[in-house]
């Protein structure tokens, strides 16, 4: 029986990763982009690939850069070494990578409410239409969003049974994530809050260290190159400075304002757009956009203040894919969306009792949505936690399932 048991969970939980993969294809040859170039973000992580690949090392315009992490690159890289410089190859990839994504979340919601919600969690992850169209363009969360569900695998593993294996990987994939989408170095203070609430103080030093000393390995690699490239220490990107600008300047409305000579608003406007000056290192240039964002913060708090909300809006809001622009999404979709956040924030108040297994998932949400509100919102930027969002949705569909018809199941036998 245990057997067979199994053997039907493997086949469905196969079935739906299949589900995903043929979506994603069909939307990647529906949307005609299969060989389609990239644009964006994507762009810039095409030609550091190729760079990559040529021998030329991890450099834009011939000169060493930090300014992109290099985990996307590096697996641009890879496809391009095993199937030439073929963009098809990168989408079909990625298409596999939300195959893969759909079974890390059945493991990770199966881990915290079961077999059903994991289901749940797998096929939302297969159907949800903004990662289907993830898959068609060049973005790093085709890669971040499976090792962001794999990090938060092990902190539930770490909660059960604290084991050095599972410290460790938590702290190498926390640093891979850091090197995949950057804000995550500065999640590395919340892992002892998180160790804190959870285990004795002796306990709960030991292994958030474990974890951090993981992760700085890793992340420390990439800082040691990036200084040794700059001759001046700098962390794991010079993109910071640019990020809080553009959502804190004399143009900021809550998304991303790109610099420009008409944006920047003051003398020596960046020549090289969001890499700064031309005459600048790239650690100079961030620095600047940095001091020209703080500068304006402190000028202007009442503005700070009200777009600190306008851009927490704009990350959980469905309709803001990227930094500029607003997708046309019918009012009845819109609010049926809030609606069902809010279900999930009641599953997650009614289910309280789970908070030691969830806790790094509420830090998560948490950390993510203030660091939006402080630079710039988008809905592509909460892609990673759609995972969490289904899992308490699971929760609630599957408690409301139970309720329904057992109790019908319970009358009729009556």
């Amino acid at each position: 029986m245990r057997i067979t048991r199994l053997s039907k969970s493997f086949l469905l939980i196969s079935a739906i990763a299949l589900l995903a993969i043929l979506l994603r294809l069909a939307a990647i040859v529906l949307l005609d982009t299969l060989d389609a170039p990239p644009q964006y973000d994507g762009l810039e992580y095409d030609l550091l690939a190729r760079n990559l690949l040529a021998g030329a090392g991890y450099t834009l315009d011939g000169l060493p850069t930090a300014h992109r992490t290099p985990v996307y690159p590096a697996f641009l890289a890879l496809v391009y070494a095993l199937f030439g410089h073929a963009y098809a190859a990168v989408r079909i990839a990625q298409a596999i990578l939300g195959g893969i994504t759909a079974v890390l979340g059945y493991i990770l919601a199966r881990k915290v409410y079961g077999h059903r919600v994991g289901l749940f969690v797998a096929l939302g992850l297969a159907l949800y239409p903004h990662l289907i169209y993830t898959a068609t363009v060049f973005y790093s969360e085709n890669i971040f969003i499976p090792l962001f569900i794999g990090l938060n695998i092990l902190p539930v593993e770490a909660t059960k049974r604290p084991t050095l294996p599972v410290l460790v990987a938590s702290g190498l994939v926390l640093g891979v994530g850091a090197l995949t989408r950057p804000n995550l170095f500065t999640f590395l203070p919340l892992i002892f809050l998180w160790a804190w609430a959870l285990f004795p103080v002796r306990q709960a030093l030991k292994y958030a260290g474990v974890i951090a000393v993981a992760a700085l390995l890793v992340m420390g690699t990439w800082a040691v190159r990036n200084s040794l490239a700059f001759g001046t220490p700098v962390g794991v990107t010079t993109e910071t400075g640019v990020v809080l600008w553009s959502g804190n300047n004399p143009f900021a409305d809550g998304g991303g304002v790109m610099p420009s000579p008409e944006t920047w608003g003051g003398e020596e406007p960046p020549d090289r757009g969001p890499h700064g000056w031309s005459y600048l290192s790239e650690p100079e240039s961030d620095r600047r956009f940095r001091l020209k964002a703080q500068e304006w913060i402190v000028q202007n708090p009442q503005r700070f203040a009200t777009l600190f909300f306008i851009r927490i809006y704009r990350f959980w809001a469905p309709n803001y894919l990227g930094i500029r622009g607003k997708l046309s999404v019918p009012w009845f979709v819109l609010v049926g969306y809030w609606l069902a956040v809010a279900v999930a924030v009641v599953a997650v108040i009614a289910d309280y009792r789970r908070w030691r297994l969830q806790l790094a998932f509420y830090l998560f949400i948490v950390y993510f949505t203030l660091g939006a509100g402080v630079s710039f919102g988008a809905s592509r930027y909460s892609f990673p936690l759609i995972p969490f969002l289904l899992m308490w949705w699971g929760v609630a569909f599957w408690g409301l399932w139970d309720r329904l018809f057992r109790k019908r199941a319970h009358s009729s036998s009556a």
